[in-house]
């Protein structure tokens, strides 16, 4: 029936429609269609058509990516309104579609997804601080999809090129969070902070990591793989600050081989000179374990 009814052409108007509208009015429809949602008897008709009703309006206001519909977003989470996977989808949906980064907006995401309301919030909290994390690294740390991805032509750069909310605010946070999950050996919360530090991909995470990797931090073997693996998008960034940590963890022997396989693939992406691909070929020769020197063999000859 959508196709007959032409719906997702006019959820694209409502979408472009909510665009314009302020914060107040948004936080009015909403709060009518919500209203008359929750009043109606559980087995109406009537009730039916208001839940679907609501329900498109509220993905309409995550679709639109302005600061108004932002902040109503915002406030329908903190009030509850919306909760667990259900805002958790709006949060992750509300990020592909921001138009306008600026500085402000970068605040109140990090005010967001760091607030009790969403921290004590199963899905919600790992959602809220990947797409934060994911946010912030294509809008703030990535310079070529900062310029991209935002009409930077039209209005210049909405949040300046030196603020600083990645390296004194969020990093801060994840090394706070990733101790604090170690300390209780909560791996999801590890894995969910690891990933959210390589979405950063901003070279002040490897002060974060370095000490897990290194063994001073607990980590377990799988944990500082996920470590290795995050690296994936700094090495997109920053090459050659990629590569001399994949090196040292290739390198070190004592290393786990899944561990040091990926490293080496990681390499591999850092576009790695060619006195370092012969250093690697020398010394897959007199490399004790098969399944190092069958990655380095099959990263040479694929790269050839």
């Amino acid at each position: 029936a959508m196709p007959k009814h032409q719906t997702l052409g006019k959820f694209n108007v409502l979408a472009r429609l909510v665009r314009i509208m302020s914060q107040k009015e948004i936080l009015e429809v909403g709060q009518e269609l919500f209203t008359q949602e929750q009043k109606q008897d559980f087995h109406s008709v009537k009730q039916t058509k208001h839940i679907q009703a609501w329900k498109v309006y509220r993905d309409a206001v995550a679709e639109a990516g302005t600061p108004a519909s932002f902040a109503v977003i915002a406030q329908w989470i903190k009030s509850k309104q919306v909760k667990n996977s259900e805002a958790a989808n709006l949060i992750a949906t509300q990020v592909k579609s921001i138009r306008y980064p600026t500085k402000e907006l970068m605040e109140k995401f990090f005010e967001l997804a760091t607030c009790e309301e969403v921290t004590s919030q199963e899905y919600l909290n790992s959602t809220a601080i990947q797409s934060l994390a994911s946010f912030l690294g294509q809008a703030q740390v990535n310079n070529h999809s900062a310029y991209s991805y935002y009409p930077t032509h039209a209005f210049g750069r909405l949040a300046p090129k030196k603020f600083t909310i990645v390296p004194k605010m969020v990093i801060p946070y994840l090394e706070q969070q990733l101790k604090k999950a170690s300390k209780h050996e909560d791996s999801h919360q590890m894995l969910v902070h690891i990933r959210a530090l390589g979405a950063l991909a901003h070279p002040a995470i490897l002060k974060v990591i370095e000490p897990y990797l290194e063994g001073k931090q607990h980590a377990t073997e799988f944990q500082r793989l996920a470590i290795v693996v995050s690296l994936g998008k700094l090495a997109a960034h920053y090459p050659k600050l990629a590569r001399s940590i994949y090196f040292k963890i290739y390198q070190n022997a004592a290393e786990r081989y899944e561990v040091r396989v990926a490293a080496i693939f990681g390499i591999m992406r850092t576009n790695p000179d060619a006195p370092m691909l012969q250093r690697m070929a020398e010394m897959a020769n007199n490399e004790p374990s098969s399944h190092i020197s069958s990655a380095v063999r099959s990263a040479l000859e694929s790269a050839a």
